[in-house]
């Protein structure tokens, strides 16, 4: 479904970009401003905000207004902030903790080792169907699941990003508080930070869902991202403790640069490389030659991640992340290098595009979201946001 918008309100808008940016801060340029709010249009977003030293210098909604949007899997640094506020409360020993110490049943065999900074850095090697809706949605219960999952890999052997894993983390909350997540974290968290409306989806048996499934307004999850930027600070009250930050948005294990504790890691730029040393190793580990030969005309120097993907988009269709995702990581081959320059932020971001950006040096936060029900395939991908933010502070 496409949005409604008048010339009156574009106008507004535009005027709103130049005259309050300026006012603000002359670093900006209104001008890249206009460009990222052209492609929010493009791509149907229904919110767009930025805000700078905590104060909103961009605050747009569609026709449908500032309602509840899914946060999908942005949902999952906030069930970070409940074990960052666990520590800080006194109600867990330390990320290091196993988990059989809340969960008896693990404590046998290589479950025993598994801890809470594991189920965090994704490297707790539990079994994990790629696909949510065919293992994970159909459970009545996301916590046994998790728990009586198998183990792919030893604990701390291996980086998978692991949505059953997380899921196991509100229950680790239960445990630890005796209160559920969603209610644990208002009292400590959301009350303070002024977030009095929002939903939070359980599974059959009443288990708030960790990967995703939390419903906030977009100006709430814009707050949730300046009280990481003030690293738990919320005015003169320390709501987190700031150790909890500082090991969140650093990288949180030796496998994947890329990650924190459920947060990601933003490069100033991010250039990746496939040249033929790539494709001569995909053949030889047996990769299927219908992929290898598209591999093969991808070969070059990308500027970005977004240019990769525009061209992986382009041989393979909407396969291409299955392919990237699952199919290549069978064959454990390596198919491109990496190279990356300072870090300059951090971020999450879910489903559909929804984003929570941190650009800490500038002291911007922003906020992408899109409702499940304008979903509309290609025209709803943004995944330039990042680099337009990035562009905006150069």
């Amino acid at each position: 479904m496409m949005h409604r918008y008048t010339i009156f309100n574009i106008l507004i808008l535009l005027f709103f970009f130049t005259f309050h940016i300026q006012s603000q801060n002359n670093s900006f340029n209104p001008s890249d401003f206009e460009i990222l709010f052209e492609r929010a249009r493009e791509t149907n977003s229904d919110a767009l905000l930025i805000l700078h030293n905590g104060e909103p210098i961009i605050e747009w909604y569609s026709n449908y207004g500032d309602t509840l949007i899914y946060t999908m899997s942005v949902t999952k640094p906030i069930v970070g902030l409940a074990i960052g506020r666990l520590l800080t409360d006194g109600k867990l020993d330390s990320l290091d903790q196993p988990v059989h110490t809340l969960y008896p049943e693990w404590n046998q065999g290589q479950k025993n080792y598994i801890t809470i900074r594991h189920l965090l850095n994704h490297t707790s090697g539990l079994q994990n169907h790629p696909n949510a809706h065919k293992e994970i949605y159909p459970a009545p219960d996301f916590v046994q699941l998790a728990l009586a999952a198998e183990l792919d890999n030893p604990p701390g052997t291996n980086f998978a990003y692991n949505n059953k894993a997380v899921n196991l983390l509100p229950g680790i909350v239960e445990q630890a508080s005796g209160k559920k997540i969603d209610a644990y974290l208002y009292e400590t968290v959301f009350s303070k930070l002024g977030i009095d409306e929002y939903h939070w989806s359980t599974d059959e048996a009443g288990n708030p869902v960790g990967m995703a499934d939390l419903l906030l307004h977009p100006r709430d999850l814009a707050r949730i991202g300046q009280l990481a930027l003030n690293n738990g600070r919320r005015n003169n009250t320390q709501l987190i403790k700031k150790e909890w930050f500082e090991k969140s948005l650093t990288q949180a294990q030796e496998f994947s640069p890329n990650s924190g504790l459920l947060w990601m890691l933003m490069y100033e730029h991010v250039h990746i490389i496939i040249d033929s040393e790539h494709i001569d190793e995909m053949r030889k580990t047996g990769v299927p030659d219908s992929i290898t030969a598209k591999f093969e005309q991808a070969i070059g120097r990308y500027e970005s991640e977004n240019d990769l993907i525009t061209t992986l988009h382009n041989l393979f269709d909407e396969s291409w992340q299955e392919i990237i995702n699952h199919t290549l990581p069978e064959y454990e081959v390596s198919w491109m290098r990496v190279e990356r320059g300072d870090i300059v932020g951090y971020h999450h971001e879910g489903y559909l595009g929804q984003y929570l950006v941190i650009l800490p040096e500038q002291q911007l936060v922003a906020v992408r979201m899109i409702r499940y029900e304008n979903a509309d395939g290609a025209n709803t991908v943004f995944t330039d946001f990042r680099d337009l933010l990035i562009n905006l502070t150069q």
